[in-house]
């Protein structure tokens, strides 16, 4: 149980081989390297929208009804579409909305929409099954209607949107997306393990896979997220992008930092983190959409801005031509989370009041200064019922799946 200590003296040139990490540093860089540059060419092969001209629109896009809308960015439809299709309806004169207690409202059949496309009969029917004109639907059978509706106008819809240029994505840019997500990935599980080999110790392999399964399900969530953020109002889409965002940079910090403890080269670990960001800003931007689709997509975003920023000059040019103008881009509005900003811009226009919605709550009262509601009061009544009609048809799709 003593130890020994042999000193010798030794001729020059006797050590060869010594153990040297360094290779683990530069590998690191490299592969980085690597997976960002083929991310690039990628992107420049197959991920790029077409490029469109941009044109001001103010009004409703032409050749899309609003049940489309979801389906013109993501290729599929969801609760926001039945909503849309409501209010299309009612705009329209088809059914009267009448809010008769809190949250609580009764679609009236009206005027059959015996001109519109077979989707839409389709649709109408399906709502008003079994219901006379001038009657009411009961709310409890609203849920179940909305989803046979889907179920049932869906391929209709689809149909419209088959051909080549009308595809929200491009099979190519689809397959670089997945293949960005695997590179990236992988890379990470790489470096994790690259960062011990430095040091000639044991692997956590464990640790490695786990960090490279976390950044494939977080860079998804993100691209889902950036997907539908401007068809979607819903705050969780926009939380679900945060989340990821700042999990991601945990990760990259993660590693970092473990770059730094095991081979102590700061400038190699700021290197690696800026070429994974420079990697993962590329697999989000990573969707090409047919040309048609991306003309229909720039003129939605300018309609959102319109929304958003309108001036004076147009609102009362379109007012004018069309009384009804305020409650055609409502949908819209809605759609965008603008709703508020769309009812304020209209305060000082003279807006009539709309004969599809009615509000008849028993001793409701707008203020004690005025007796009319205003138009945004009439966009916040409009958004609690998309959020009600929308939460309906939630309960109804997720209790019969």
């Amino acid at each position: 149980n003593y130890g020994i200590a042999l000193k010798a003296r030794l001729s020059d040139g006797y050590w060869q081989g010594a153990l040297n990490g360094d290779w683990a540093v530069q590998a690191m860089v490299i592969l980085t390297a690597i997976i960002a540059l083929v991310l690039l060419i990628m992107w420049f092969i197959g991920g790029r929208d077409p490029k469109i001209k941009r044109t001001p629109q103010t009004r409703p896009v032409d050749g899309v009804s609003p049940v489309e809308f979801n389906y013109v960015f993501n290729s599929e439809m969801n609760g926001r579409d039945l909503v849309r299709l409501i209010l299309y309806f009612a705009i329209n004169g088809y059914l009267k909305i009448s809010e008769y207690e809190p949250k609580r409202y009764r679609l009236i059949r009206l005027n059959d929409p015996d001109g519109e496309e077979k989707l839409y009969r389709n649709a109408y029917n399906i709502m008003f099954e079994d219901v006379y004109k001038g009657r009411s639907i009961d709310m409890d059978d609203l849920g179940s209607r909305l989803v046979r509706i889907k179920n049932n106008i869906s391929d209709d819809i689809a149909a419209g949107f088959s051909s080549k240029e009308m595809l929200a994505y491009t099979p190519l840019s689809r397959g670089f997306r997945i293949a960005g997500v695997v590179l990236v990935s992988a890379c990470v599980t790489v470096i994790n393990i690259l960062k011990y080999s430095y040091q000639y110790i044991s692997v956590n392999y464990f640790e490695s896979i786990v960090l490279g399964l976390l950044t494939a399900g977080l860079l998804t969530a993100m691209c889902l997220a950036d997907d539908t953020k401007y068809s979607s109002s819903d705050s969780n889409g926009r939380a679900l992008e945060l989340f990821s965002v700042i999990a991601l940079a945990a990760i990259a910090t993660y590693l970092a930092a473990g770059i730094i403890r095991q081979t102590g080269q700061i400038i190699i670990a700021i290197a690696v983190v800026i070429l994974m960001a420079v990697s993962v800003f590329l697999i989000v931007i990573m969707r090409a959409r047919g040309s048609g689709n991306a003309a229909l997509i720039m003129r939605f975003r300018q309609l959102r801005r319109f929304i958003y920023h309108p001036t004076p000059k147009e609102l009362l040019e379109n007012q004018l031509a069309d009384p009804g103008y305020f409650y055609d881009m409502m949908p819209y509005a809605l759609t965008f989370g603008a709703e508020e900003s769309w009812g304020i811009s209209f305060l000082t226009l003279d807006v009539p009041e709309p004969d599809w919605y009615s509000d008849d709550i028993e001793g409701h009262a707008f203020s004690n200064l005025r007796e009319q509601p205003t138009t945004l009061d009439y966009a916040h009544d409009l958004r609690s019922f998309w959020r009600t009609i929308e939460n309906i048809y939630r309960d109804a799709a997720r209790s019969m799946r």
